[in-house]
């Protein structure tokens, strides 16, 4: 979608009248997953207030740290009026041969909370650019699947029990997630 399309979209969405309609209408579905764009943008943050969780990547670089204390005061705001909850941060293009990369990682995983910042990590991979430039999911990029590719199976993992810890309460609506 392009820039222009996209504020006019925010201006339809503002309220949330529009998404409330479109969570009704996605009711055969567990879980909804909008994916936005970087930034804390009025589309982002409308999508964000209707959510029930929200889930953010998280670069391994000094800018996008320096973002995290905005990020966490916008959910903080949201969580004032019964807003989504988080998630956590999940490292991703991390590329561990980059020195900086990792001590940007290890000064994250010593000041933010545990629940603040997920176990699982989306390193920075070939194979991921060669995918994407395909448009084929990683996990069929080739036979048999590429080892990098059971990370989102952890990820999935991770946030399951962090959406359900218990496992028993179990629902028929669908959870909608902001990443």
């Amino acid at each position: 979608m392009s820039t222009f399309d996209g504020a006019f979209l925010d201006q339809f969405l503002s309220g949330g009248k529009v998404l409330r309609r479109f969570y009704k209408e996605t009711q055969v579905y567990d879980v909804v997953l909008f994916d936005t764009p970087s930034g804390l943008q009025p589309l982002t943050i409308h999508l964000m207030q209707n959510a029930d969780y929200v889930l953010s990547p998280l670069q391994p670089q000094p800018l996008c740290v320096r973002t995290i204390s905005s990020f966490l005061d916008t959910i903080a705001k949201l969580q004032e009026d019964k807003g989504p909850q988080f998630l956590g941060f999940i490292l991703s293009l991390w590329d561990i041969q980059h020195h900086t990369h990792n001590e940007l990682v290890t000064q994250l995983r010593a000041q933010l909370p545990p629940p603040f910042l997920l176990n699982s990590a989306v390193l920075k991979d070939p194979l991921f650019t060669e995918a994407m430039s395909l448009g084929t999911p990683l996990a069929l990029l080739k036979q048999p699947a590429p080892p990098t590719s059971f990370v989102f199976e952890q990820i999935v993992a991770e946030l399951a029990s962090k959406i359900n810890p218990t496992k028993q309460e179990y629902s028929d609506e669908p959870r909608f997630i902001v990443g």
